[in-house]
């Protein structure tokens, strides 16, 4: 594999099984929120990671695509293009959300995406519960 981020989620077991149904990002509410960002951590980390938050769609597509070629079942016919271009679009979407809740400059109350920030080399802001 090519790409460092399809790597990063080929190792997902949990992955591996969304993406043989033609499926990344798991997006259970029409309006994005924080809890869609821990939902989806598994497989925004790799994007924030490799590609940063200031990413195209065409860029997340392009993984996209190589990820769900290579996580196919054999013998499974290709998914359409449009599958994965809706799916760079979910992801994409959720990039935006952690974005601005990057910008906001705001101590993140959970975990996953501390994590999220921790691994994509962003500065967490301070904890405003430690003083110094």
């Amino acid at each position: 594999m090519a790409s460092p981020v399809v790597e990063m989620w080929a190792a997902s077991e949990t992955l591996m099984g969304l993406a043989a149904t033609g499926r990344l990002a798991v997006t259970p509410n029409e309006k994005l929120t924080r809890d869609d960002l821990v939902l989806n951590e598994e497989v925004l980390t790799p994007l924030l990671k490799h590609l940063g938050v200031r990413v195209t769609l065409s860029q997340i597509q392009e993984h996209v695509d190589l990820f769900l070629h290579y996580a196919r079942p054999k013998g499974k016919a290709a998914l359409p293009r449009k599958v994965a271009k809706l799916q760079a679009w979910k992801l994409k979407r959720l990039i935006s959300v952690f974005s601005r809740l990057a910008k906001r400059g705001h101590y993140p109350r959970d975990k996953a995406i501390r994590r999220m920030f921790k691994d994509s080399n962003i500065p967490l802001p301070s904890d405003p519960r430690h003083f110094h």
